[in-house]
């Protein structure tokens, strides 16, 4: 049965490129949700870790796309006129 990281004591939160698991207690690796990972299952975590790793690095060295060229100006609005008057105007 896997262990599971006990949060009333110390351990640390792992951060990086490359690695494949979330947190380190008393030298065992745990995922996310705390249970222990370890042997095969440590070395498919950081192997996919190396892989998106890898697939980022690719994204940010890649070529910059051009930047769109500039549309047409808008139109501007025809002038308005003064409202119309409502109703007959009746003169006394």
């Amino acid at each position: 049965m896997a262990r599971k990281l006990d949060r009333s004591r110390g351990f640390a939160e792992v951060h990086g490129p490359g690695v494949g698991y979330a947190y380190e207690q008393d030298g065992l690796c745990f995922d996310h949700a705390g249970v222990e990972i370890g042997g095969e299952a440590l070395e498919v975590a950081e192997a996919v870790a190396q892989e998106t790793l890898v697939t980022e690095e690719a994204s940010v060295n890649a070529p910059a796309k051009p930047k769109a060229k500039p549309g047409p100006k808008p139109k501007a609005a025809p002038a308005r006129s003064a409202p119309a008057a409502r109703g007959p105007v009746f003169e006394s």
